[in-house]
């Protein structure tokens, strides 16, 4: 899947959904969030309450885009993963 990894260092799983939602509206930001976060639950295997989300906005090729990240011990399937001898990390994949 696109936009899927896996650090085996961190145990982490994260999920790059696309651009924030792009209204002030309450009600739109938390329609989003919600919606995405079932997405991301079943994308990530993990537990709905352990999900985390984030923006990110220093990165060539992620800038503005949100980010759901969980920790899993195990890869999602069809995740890009890297291990622990490449010194990645979810932060360094997404700032780059």
């Amino acid at each position: 899947m696109k936009n899927l990894f896996y650090s085996e260092g961190e145990k982490l799983a994260f999920w790059v959904s696309g651009i924030d939602v792009q209204t002030s509206s309450v009600e739109g930001i938390l329609e989003y969030l919600i919606k995405h976060k079932k997405e991301a639950s079943k994308i990530l295997g993990a537990e709905y309450s352990e999900l985390k989300t984030i923006v990110i906005n220093e990165s060539q090729q992620y800038s503005g885009m949100r980010v759901f990240f969980a920790k899993v011990e195990v890869a999602p399937k069809g995740s890009f993963a890297f291990g622990k001898e490449y010194d990645w990390t979810m932060m360094r994949v997404l700032k780059e």
